[in-house]
């Protein structure tokens, strides 16, 4: 609920802006608020029932547009024609703002199951809400949101982000026209603005020994979860929620459950002897299940700042002593390359170990292989923790080529 006051000019003149967008009702003008966001920018808007039903209308910026006085003028002059029963802007009495439908999006999107909502969410909230999020639905153009999106790639320097951003307004108004809340989708085969070249970047065995040290250095939560991504090559976010409950440290084996997998299956994720060591000394919270958290209750989500950390400490350069823009995901790749690489494992069976579908690996052969190859995922996994091990001592080519065949 906003907070309420009898605003004034002096007050609004204070308000100052913080992480998230915030709204304060004037107690004088029932309906009247004004939505301060992120960016400084604060806009007016009113809250009326036609026909008992809420509605929310954008009145204009203060004070560029609507001064406190106008912005009230307004508001009563809008209440009056309400208790008329006339349509203050003569416009479909449904019109919700971007704001309104972004929430119900997320609401919508989490009550399906789907897992990327937050991520979703929060983009938009930081890029798109500032400047959009007032707006109704049905006022928002094609040449609205081009002109946003080519803002943050040219005045924000942001680069693949941007079609992130793209692609989440796209979804928000699919939901809407699904919904019937506009007629029309506004950026309808509207082309990303930023072309993308598919990320091919594969860390060494070199480069992974500098991370697994540079992860030594980060807080009790963030160092261990990093190293079970260089251990298992196990996606980010089934490593940050994982549970106790998921985990069996007699059998070592991360018994993954569908509604936490990517392909909606139920995944047995072998645990080396590594792995199996950097669980043993997280200590488990009495609040409740989860193993990266401070409480139990809260799984890890510092990703974000701990990937920041990570790249200073590592400090990975290339040959020409420039930056590598390394992400979370690269490690898993890294993996993927080196069980082959280093260890000959075959495409199947490091397919079997990133949880890869078995349709995707051996196409119709699937239909007839039931078989999770447990052993030959543990034997791989072992040896890839045992050539970290022996990376992190130094002699990195010992031992390698006396590890299984790669038939087996």
């Amino acid at each position: 609920m906003p907070q309420k006051r009898r605003l004034t000019n002096k007050f609004i003149k204070s308000l100052k802006p913080t992480d998230k967008a915030y709204t304060v009702a004037d107690e004088l003008v029932r309906g009247l608020s004004l939505r301060v966001w992120s960016t400084g920018r604060k806009t007016w808007s009113l809250r009326y029932y036609p026909d008992g039903k809420q509605r929310r209308m954008s009145l204009g910026e203060y004070p560029v547009e609507l001064s406190l006085e106008e912005a009230r003028d307004r508001a009563q002059e809008i209440r009056r024609q309400v208790r008329k029963g006339e349509n203050p802007r003569q416009m479909p009495a449904r019109g919700i703002t971007l704001e309104e439908a972004t929430q119900r999006w997320s609401e919508d999107q989490k009550a399906r199951g789907l897992k990327s909502w937050k991520e979703v969410k929060r983009v938009v909230e930081i890029h798109v809400l500032p400047e959009l999020g007032h707006m109704e639905l049905d006022q928002i153009e094609r040449a609205h949101v081009r002109r946003l999106l080519e803002g943050l790639r040219d005045q924000q320097g942001l680069t693949s982000q941007v079609n992130r951003v793209h692609a989440a307004l796209s979804g928000i108004f699919t939901w809407a026209l699904d919904a019937g809340e506009i007629d029309q989708h506004p950026i309808t085969r509207m082309r990303p603005l930023v072309a993308e070249k598919p990320r091919d970047l594969v860390l060494s065995l070199d480069q992974l020994v500098t991370i697994w040290g540079a992860a030594s250095e980060l807080g009790s939560l963030a160092a261990p979860a990093v190293k079970l991504l260089v251990l298992l090559g196990a996606r980010r976010e089934e490593v940050g929620q994982m549970s106790w409950d998921e985990i069996d440290l007699d059998a070592q084996v991360w018994l993954l459950p569908p509604e936490r997998h990517k392909g909606k299956r139920g995944l047995a994720v072998p645990l080396s002897t590594p792995a199996v060591e950097v669980l043993e000394v997280i200590p488990r919270q009495a609040g409740g299940g989860f193993v990266f958290s401070r409480d139990g209750v809260m799984p890890f989500a510092g990703w974000r700042r701990a990937t920041a950390s990570l790249r200073t400490k590592a400090n990975l350069r290339d040959e020409q002593d420039a930056p590598i823009p390394w992400h979370l995901h690269d490690l898993r790749r890294a993996v993927a390359t080196g069980l082959g690489d280093h260890l000959h494992a075959s495409e199947e069976v490091v397919g079997q170990i990133m949880g890869h579908s078995k349709r995707s690996r051996i196409g119709v052969t699937a239909t007839y292989d039931r078989a999770d190859r447990l052993d030959a995922q543990r034997r791989f996994l072992e040896a890839w923790g045992g050539l970290l091990a022996r990376a992190l001592d130094g002699d990195v080519a010992s031992n390698v080529e006396e590890f299984v065949s790669p038939s087996r």
